[in-house]
């Protein structure tokens, strides 16, 4: 009886009075927290959520909104459901506004890290849609939430490709000895920081077509 009494407390239901059913915030904050990875930048206030192995900005405030609402709903019929086992439920009273700001304010006040602390993987890393490849090791890795990746490269990362038609164009306008550095700017541009504070000139003699003789 006594354990009864404190998961209804916990719940904050009362037995035999279903309208008076209330959800508290933190308690749908916590189940949105157990589903999705999340994190929040402290300068900027920006929710990141992890989704396809990398952490995206773009968007985040409508899917919290939407799972707040969800969360709401789904913890609410549990509620329900404990104190209501043979009454139906009727209509459902709806997540509020003011309420799903207080729920988002709760996940971004857990969720804070400075800006600094994901800096050295976006240096580290190059995320593809398939795997993350380490610039240390030269080695491919799996996607994982621990690593906070901000960018990711849409395409599959792939090793044993080749690119025949991009070899003739760059054989058709540059001179061999400069393939090997186009390709490295190329690879420079891939990568989501600017340490050697560069930048590059292509210039050439007409249309940069190259004869060989």
């Amino acid at each position: 009886m006594g354990a009864e009494k404190k998961q209804t407390k916990q719940n904050n239901v009362t037995p035999g009075k279903a309208e008076k059913i209330g959800v508290l915030f933190d308690v749908v904050a916590e189940r949105i927290l157990c589903e999705f990875e999340i994190f929040t930048l402290q300068d900027s206030k920006q929710v990141y959520i992890y989704s396809n192995g990398v952490y995206k900005s773009e968007g985040s405030d409508v899917i919290l909104d939407k799972q707040v609402r969800v969360a709401h709903n789904e913890v609410y019929l549990e509620y329900w459901n404990q104190i209501n086992q043979t009454r139906d439920i009727g209509h459902m009273p709806k997540a509020t506004m003011r309420y799903v700001a207080e729920v988002i304010a709760h996940i971004k006040a857990f969720t804070y890290i400075p800006g600094e602390s994901i800096e050295e993987n976006q240096k580290k890393y190059l995320n593809f849609k398939n795997k993350l490849f380490n610039l240390d090791t030269w080695k491919l890795e799996s996607h994982t939430p621990k690593i906070k990746t901000i960018c990711q490269i849409p395409v599959d990362y792939n090793e044993e490709a080749e690119c025949p038609r991009i070899f003739k164009f760059l054989k058709d306008v540059v001179a061999k000895l400069d393939i090997n550095l186009l390709c490295e700017l190329a690879g420079y541009c891939l990568t989501p920081y600017c340490s050697y504070q560069k930048a590059f000139m292509l210039y050439g003699m007409g249309s940069n077509i190259i004869q060989n003789h």
